[in-house]
């Protein structure tokens, strides 16, 4: 996939942002009301998430929230 990656280097942070996940779900941050600990989870309360500040030419569109019990979907 390499000669289609138009990315130049550019990752936005993206490792960060999955250590940022992987170290929340790690830890004692994800209790029992899933939906509004993920909610501040990609708001950023718990590391960064989407404050991509420094990149004027690149935002997030939305964010999204998965709930498989209920069926229901939650994005921002």
């Amino acid at each position: 996939m390499k000669p289609y990656d138009d990315t130049v280097g550019k990752d936005y942070d993206s490792y960060q942002q999955y250590r940022v996940v992987m170290d929340s779900f790690a830890s004692e941050r994800i209790r029992d009301d899933y939906i509004e600990t993920i909610k501040q989870l990609l708001q950023g309360d718990y590391g960064f998430m989407c404050q991509n500040d420094h990149e004027p030419d690149f935002e997030t569109v939305w964010s999204s929230i998965f709930d498989l019990k209920s069926l229901a979907i939650y994005r921002a």
